[in-house]
């Protein structure tokens, strides 16, 4: 009787350690940490800008926002708050609540904000929101490549690559001004140890808060080699956006891994947006295609779903695990959302190319009535994913690049 009693106690308290709810903070698609900071760019003094925040539950049981969420500490800014339409959030649900700021002050404004909770060990779940407003309007650049800001002037070293065979950068622009910023144009500048050229150029126009993309296509001749980019634009001390590449070209095999939908090229730690799909229905499938245009061996290629926010996610075609190179597989993903309300789910693509595995993305929406989530390509900067249910996963036929030297 003693054993049985301590079965049942130990059996008890596994079912309870196995289900709880879990909160999860974002905005867009970007976690907040508990106790962490959330920047907000291009703020100006007197203009009111709404924030909207997600909470996602990715535990097993249902998540109780225990009292109103509230806002503490504020310095130099008004507030507005609106409060979530639910407080009891199922289990892989979510909801969303908003705030307004409207800074008072010409320079650094902030205020905390508690969302008390059940989670057991996030309860209350606070995070400082910041920004730095100005009375003038003004644009203010910044270009990153694989997460890291980049300098104007200062060489940007790449790794990876080869001799005489072709390789692309792609680069982010951001506009954390108030202001518009133009991009007047784009120049890939050779050298005698280099050629480089423009795949895609950025938006010629940027919002505030907003962002565009460009891609470079390189080609090293020498061993040692070296070329730039430079980009004119309407900052008023980055008018003239220059960005050195230098690496070292190897003569050893190697694969060069790319990942696109359609025509849109999907870089790692990027966000898409998808059709907004139906709770409980099974979207179209998205069709993605990954491009070996190396001249080794891509190996180990495998999908995975390591985040997924009021969403499942079911791999419908899996990709080739090996894939020769100037050769190329496809897989295609359906997405459920679980719930009405925005959702996400991050894709993970593992591979053997050094410097892009495993290449992470991003796809969300919000769901409600209407299409399952999905269908057709990605697409970024607002756009839908397809028409979900009506339109077929179809991927426009991709033309690889063949080695080639320019001349």
């Amino acid at each position: 009787m003693r054993y049985l009693l301590a079965l049942l106690i130990a059996v008890s308290a596994t079912l309870s350690a196995g289900s709880a709810p879990e909160i999860s903070i974002l905005r867009e698609a970007t976690d907040i940490a508990n106790g962490g900071t959330d920047t907000i760019y291009g703020t100006s003094l007197g203009t009111s800008r709404s924030i909207t925040y997600t909470i996602a539950n990715t535990g097993t049981a249902a998540l109780n926002i225990a009292a109103p969420i509230t806002l503490s500490s504020v310095v130099g800014v008004t507030t507005g708050l609106t409060q979530p339409s639910s407080t009891s959030i199922a289990a892989n649900s979510a909801t969303t609540f908003s705030i307004t700021v409207t800074p008072t002050v010409n320079g650094t404004w902030s205020l905390v904000v508690n969302v008390p909770n059940d989670d057991s060990n996030e309860n209350p779940t606070t995070w400082t929101i910041t920004g730095t407003s100005s009375a003038s309007s003004a644009p203010e650049i910044v270009v990153l490549r694989n997460g890291s800001n980049v300098t104007s002037g200062v060489s940007v070293a790449v790794n990876g690559t080869r001799l005489n065979i072709l390789d692309e950068l792609s680069f982010v622009v951001q506009n954390i001004g108030n202001s518009n910023l133009t991009i007047t144009s784009i120049n890939a500048v050779d050298s005698a140890s280099c050629f480089i050229d423009t795949l895609t150029s950025p938006s010629a126009s940027i919002a505030s808060g907003a962002s565009t993309t460009f891609t470079v296509q390189i080609q090293p001749v020498q061993t040692s080699w070296s070329c730039s980019v430079v980009l004119t634009c309407n900052d008023s001390d980055e008018s003239t956006f220059t960005i050195p590449l230098t690496g070292t070209a190897s003569t050893v095999a190697a694969p060069e891994f790319k990942l696109t939908s359609g025509s849109n090229v999907i870089l790692n730690g990027s966000t898409w947006s998808a059709a907004s799909g139906t709770p409980g229905t099974q979207g179209t499938p998205i069709e993605f295609t990954i491009s070996n245009l190396g001249d080794g061996q891509l190996t180990g290629v495998g999908v995975s779903f390591p985040r997924l926010v009021n969403a499942t996610a079911a791999i419908i075609q899996a990709p080739s695990g090996t894939v020769n190179g100037l050769s190329s597989t496809t897989f295609r993903i359906a997405i459920t959302p679980t719930s009405s309300g925005n959702w996400l789910v991050d894709v993970a693509v593992a591979n053997n190319d050094a410097g892009e595995s495993p290449t992470t993305f991003t796809l969300r929406s919000t769901s409600g009535g209407g299409g399952g989530a999905g269908g057709g390509d990605a697409s970024g900067g607002g756009g839908g994913c397809g028409a979900g249910g009506a339109v077929a996963g179809l991927l426009v036929a991709l033309g690889l690049l063949s080695l080639r030297r320019r001349r």
